[in-house]
């Protein structure tokens, strides 16, 4: 069978070029899965296999849609029936974000391209819709300040700048140098190395902390399941997201234990839950 057809159906899809070698593996991994019989074995049922393993949810998805590009390819009268999704990945112009990032900006087409190349690498890799925008709103600064110069002592030149004009703090600075870094490996090929400019100190600053009265006083202002999503908060020292995110099977009762998954980084971990709640 020619991959020729299966490239076809991803160009119908309108996906990005970028994702195109993720497709194709995809593709070759569910019709080794399925032996070609695509009747037998549909692409749900890849996808499923995919879950129990601990696939993230994005990679499923997205293994998914490439399953089912497979059946439409080199097996037309199958996929009569199947939901395709016709984008993963909004097109760069079409997310939300980026049309208010781009609203009062001359961005030459240069400049967008590189931002769309660095959109599209990070947004398969899986990275939090808060890190995407922070990072191109660093690539974008990095790339006018440099006029698109990617000689190492741009870079430098360019981390100094902000440093001394903006006085960001280490965790900012580290933030805009990871932008860089990510552009340069992921997009351009590249490794940095031997970087050296002016860096951040850090501010030791004490910490405000509520009293345990204070804490009753806002826990007994709220009710219902705001009470339990407060107090879940304080006594298992949860991330806002961790909490919203967390479904009734991850709390283990009978061992006061909670699991939170997929949390910062990708990362999940087990916490004690406290006797009281």
């Amino acid at each position: 069978m020619s991959w020729q057809k299966f490239k076809e159906e991803m160009q119908n899809a309108w996906l990005p070029e970028g994702l195109y070698e993720f497709y194709l593996q995809w593709g070759n991994d569910y019709r080794k899965f399925c032996r070609d019989d695509f009747v037998r074995i549909p692409p749900k049922d890849f996808a499923r296999v995919l879950q129990a393993q601990g696939v993230v949810d994005w990679r499923v998805r997205q293994a998914h849609h490439a399953a089912e590009l497979v059946v439409r390819a080199f097996h037309p009268l199958s996929s009569r029936g199947l939901s395709l999704p016709q984008k993963v990945v909004k097109p760069f112009r079409e997310n939300a974000f980026l049309q208010k990032f781009f609203a009062n900006k001359p961005i030459s087409p240069a400049l967008e391209g590189e931002l769309e190349k660095f959109y599209h690498k990070m947004m398969i890799r899986g990275l939090k819709l808060n890190t995407v925008k922070a990072y191109l709103r660093w690539l974008e600064a990095y790339l006018s300040f440099s006029r698109m110069n990617l000689d190492t002592g741009q870079i430098e030149s360019f981390l100094n700048h902000i440093t001394i004009r903006k006085n960001l703090s280490p965790t900012t600075q580290k933030q805009a140098l990871s932008s860089i870094t990510f552009y340069f490996k992921h997009v351009k090929n590249m490794t940095l190395e031997n970087i050296y400019f002016n860096r951040s100190r850090k501010q030791v600053s004490i910490p405000e902390i509520l009293s345990i009265h204070e804490v009753s006083q806002i826990l007994d202002t709220a009710s219902g399941q705001w009470k339990v999503f407060l107090a879940l908060l304080y006594g298992c020292g949860l991330r806002v997201a961790e909490a919203l995110n967390l479904r009734f099977k991850d709390i283990h009762l009978d061992t006061n234990k909670v699991h939170v998954r997929m949390s910062k980084g990708h990362k999940s971990r087990v916490i004690s839950l406290p006797t009281k709640l």
